[in-house]
């Protein structure tokens, strides 16, 4: 996850309602000073370092969206407000995705930039505001004090809406893998639980483990085998639909996947996905080479699976087969299964017993409770 998305992270309540609280803040600070500069164009540009930016909110034709943009600020005007306590100012103005962008161009332009740096209690450039008018000084223009008045309020409210999301990343976030946290998961678990028994939705859940991974840390060391875990992290962030499933660290080898309104058969293209792509992976360690990784994969879903007494013992009997888990003996399981309702703590059971199931059968494999 990067580090400047809000989205999930919340300080002591549901981190989707602190993002709202965020996303509503620079609603309203984009659309009043758009409304006070008389622009339809502008854009907060958050300062990551002193080379690069981050474009989070935009305003366009009246409609805010979140670009999360990343763009270099080497020979621009911000590096200049980066150097010094530059003040508000104009530059001519370019489009990056049609929001405004200060420049050195001194050729004609229709477009000038305002640029409302907003500094930190600290002193530091956190934040720039931009807007975009026609004309060639609009440095000039009536509202200009206005903006002067409003920039330390407008930097006071930014930081310290910047600073609960830190903290509430620092409590939902995995630091080495940016994958929510094990204790995240059980919230969101509790809830994704409690909204399909209001609405009646599936949810399903994959536990996802890295195969051998104590071997790779007796092997190729511990900073190795962080290495492997962040690879895998990885790949799982780029084959999930982003701010809709629910990534998170399970243990220390272990990735837990939540997909929110997915069947079971969805799952498991899903987890054929990661499974594949880690498959190809081919990782490069220090001191060692390029190494293989695989991994093995158990699904579950919030439906219900009753036995009466002759089909229990039909299950206990395959169970105790040796092999209970091939191919052939998960199409005799499904037979004696029947549908309804289960618990959290059942689709955990089934996620956890599929990828024993997926590590006995050979690694390198999705097993799903169907």
């Amino acid at each position: 996850m990067a580090s400047n998305d809000f989205r999930r992270h919340a300080p002591c309540s549901s981190p989707t309602i602190v993002f709202k609280k965020m996303e509503r803040l620079i609603r309203q600070l984009l659309q009043t000073v758009a409304k006070l500069g008389q622009s339809d164009q502008a854009a907060l540009l958050l300062i990551q370092s002193t080379e690069t930016g981050l474009l989070l909110a935009g305003l366009l034709d009246e409609k805010i969206t979140f670009p999360k943009k990343t763009i270099s600020l080497k020979n621009t005007p911000i590096e200049t407000f980066l150097k010094k306590n530059a003040h508000i100012d104009s530059y001519p103005c370019r489009l990056v995705d049609r929001y405004p962008f200060p420049c050195e161009d001194n050729g004609a332009v229709a477009l000038q930039c305002l640029c409302v740096p907003l500094y930190n209690t600290a002193g530091r450039l956190q934040a720039v505001l931009l807007l975009a008018r026609a004309g060639q000084d609009i440095t000039a223009f009536y509202q200009l004090h206005i903006f002067e008045r409003l920039q330390t309020l407008l930097a006071v409210t930014l930081e310290t809406a910047l600073e609960n999301a830190t903290l509430a990343k620092q409590t939902t976030v995995d630091s080495l893998t940016g994958l929510h946290s094990h204790t995240y998961f059980e919230k969101r678990l509790q809830e994704e639980f409690a909204r399909c028994q209001r609405h009646g939705c599936t949810v399903s859940l994959l536990l996802i483990d890295i195969d051998h991974f104590q071997d790779i840390v007796i092997k190729y060391g511990a900073q190795n085998s962080r290495l492997v875990l962040l690879a895998v992290a990885r790949v799982v962030m780029g084959a999930i639909r982003q701010e809709i499933d629910i990534p998170c660290r399970y243990n220390h080898s272990q990735v837990a996947l939540l997909l929110p309104n997915t069947p079971i058969d969805g799952s498991f293209v899903v987890a054929e996905r990661i499974r594949k792509r880690c498959e190809m992976l081919e990782l490069p360690l220090a001191n060692h080479g390029k190494i293989k990784i695989t991994v093995s994969i158990g699904a579950a879903h919030n439906i219900e699976e009753i036995h009466d007494e002759e089909s229990q013992s039909e299950l206990e009997n395959i169970m105790q087969n040796e092999a209970p888990f091939s191919e052939s003996n998960q199409d005799q399981l499904s037979e004696v299964i029947e549908s309804a309702e289960i618990t959290k703590e059942d689709i955990l059971y089934r996620a956890e017993v599929m990828l024993a199931a997926a590590n006995q059968a050979g690694f390198n494999r999705t097993m799903v409770w169907w």
